[in-house]
């Protein structure tokens, strides 16, 4: 069975962390995710237009991590959810105010969570790296009695 492919996000405006953050969240990220998760390349989007980006490679990914370590670019975050791909959202650990100011742009959309630690988004990754196996899970039953 194939992994589960995680496009990770930074969305951020230009100058507002160091060009090295994403790819440090990230080595956690693999070091401690459990699940069978292959975590594509990132992409920054700093502004609207950078949303071509994505466009590109959305078709590799059954998923989005989102770290959004500030306010702002809601926009950004109402395109990336017209994907229609789950969406984690996540920030420092412990940190939720960006992650929920994301979620308001999307809200009610289903299949967009927020991680609050590595290990919530630890959980997230299992379950949808859980799911994608499910699907491709074929049950055969063998019943004797057919159709009682």
């Amino acid at each position: 069975m194939e992994t589960l492919r995680v496009l990770p996000l930074l969305v951020c405006r230009k100058g507002q962390v160091k060009d090295s953050l994403m790819e440090e969240k990230l080595k956690r990220i693999r070091k401690d995710v459990k699940s069978d998760v292959q975590i594509l390349k990132h992409i920054t989007i700093n502004e609207e237009k950078d949303i071509s980006l994505l466009e590109k490679q959305q078709a590799n990914a059954e998923a989005i991590l989102l770290y959004k370590p500030h306010l702002g670019l809601g926009d950004c975050i109402i395109k990336i959810s017209e994907f229609n791909l789950p969406t984690i959202i996540f920030n420092d650990e412990g940190l939720i105010c960006n992650p929920l100011d994301a979620l308001e742009y999307v809200y009610p959309k289903e299949n967009v969570w927020i991680a609050i630690d590595y290990k919530d988004l630890n959980t997230y990754l299992t379950a949808l790296s859980t799911k994608k196996k499910l699907s491709q899970t074929k049950i055969l039953i063998l019943n004797a009695d057919y159709p009682h």
